[in-house]
């Protein structure tokens, strides 16, 4: 039993030595001009609507009404 144990361990340690990670880096995206404009956001700065999605249930804008920070902001108003 304990020889199985170490052979589990081993065989674990050694997957987990080849295993190339891969982190996440954190972006910020702030919506601003001049890289963004009013209006739709599909077609700004490399923006596009999925085609796993067929459609949108609503509509993805950059708003210039009432951000909370900046000049713009962005806005998702849902269809029902």
């Amino acid at each position: 039993m304990r020889l199985a144990s170490i052979a589990s361990l081993t065989l674990a340690v050694a997957f987990a030595s080849n295993l190339n990670w891969v982190v996440a880096q954190p972006a910020t995206i702030n919506f601003e001009p001049p890289t963004y404009t009013t209006g739709n956001l599909i077609g700004q700065d490399g923006w596009v609507k999925n085609a796993y999605y067929g459609t949108l249930n609503g509509d993805v804008t950059v708003s210039s009404s009432s951000p909370l920070g900046g000049a713009q902001s962005l806005s998702y108003s849902q269809t029902v």
